[in-house]
């Protein structure tokens, strides 16, 4: 019989506490230490971190010393800014596809380790951290709320406020990953609006957690809300975010993250 993944989640930490040694969430290559990223050392390496190169506002990572990309510079950002950890290619894909459709969700305790990470290195200060909302037709369907999972993970660790119902998605709209730059702009217009906890956001810095940033439209849409029920600040954190490219190297009639 097939071992469920709460029960492989439940003996990779035992082995993590008793044993001293557990696998790679990637490779499941054998371990004897651990530094909370549940990965080898050779899959660490495949991760590409987003440092200096990058939009100031929404923190993709991009290919020159600009201080904003195309995107930030045309359109309006709710958000004061969004960082990310990784590039989204790679084994960062795999593992944000892994929790967010493979059902993996203790994924979410490993992958919340470099966003503290990030979250402390820019200083990041916030008074309570809240995810991505989904809507409930999608909740149902899935099961969780991938974003959820992170948040709570972050924000039991640095011991922050924490509410996944200060916000909510009003309406089940199309996916934005298979959307163009432009529409995912039109797309996010008005779906996100206060919910039965909305009052925990006045006066506060809130920090939105998510798993991936692409054009930053989705976020910017839900930082708008945020900022209509009184938040003094609003950021966004993701685990990854894809890389800015120009019209000029995806061939389409238009600048747009791939």
């Amino acid at each position: 019989m097939a071992m469920s993944e709460g029960i492989k989640k439940f003996y990779r930490v035992m082995r993590e506490i008793f044993v001293d040694k557990f696998s790679c969430i990637s490779c499941d290559e054998e371990l004897f230490e651990q530094d909370g990223s549940g990965l080898c050392d050779a899959c660490k390496k495949q991760l590409i971190p987003i440092e200096s190169l990058r939009c100031a506002k929404c923190g993709r990572a991009i290919a020159n010393e600009s201080e904003y990309c195309t995107t930030c510079m045309n359109n309006l950002r709710h958000f004061d800014y969004a960082r990310e950890c990784y590039v989204y290619d790679g084994l960062a894909s795999k593992l944000v596809h892994g929790l967010k459709f493979g059902g993996k969700r203790y994924y979410s305790y490993y992958m919340a380790m470099p966003m503290i990470d990030k979250y402390l290195d820019e200083d990041m200060a916030c008074d309570i951290a809240i995810p991505a909302p989904m809507h409930k037709a999608v909740r149902r369907q899935r099961k969780f709320n991938h974003a959820a999972l992170l948040a709570q993970e972050f924000a039991d660790r640095l011991r922050l406020d924490y509410t996944d119902e200060a916000i909510v998605k009003l309406i089940n709209n199309k996916e934005q990953a298979k959307l163009g730059a432009r529409e995912r702009e039109n797309n996010a217009v008005g779906v996100y609006g206060a919910g039965k906890a909305a009052a925990l956001l006045k006066g506060k810095r809130v920090l939105i957690i998510d798993d991936v940033l692409t054009t930053g439209s989705t976020a910017s849409a839900i930082a708008q809300a945020v900022y209509k029920c009184g938040a003094s600040k609003v950021t966004v954190l993701a685990y990854a975010a894809t890389s800015y490219k120009l019209k000029s190297e995806v061939g389409n009639n238009e600048d747009e993250m791939v």
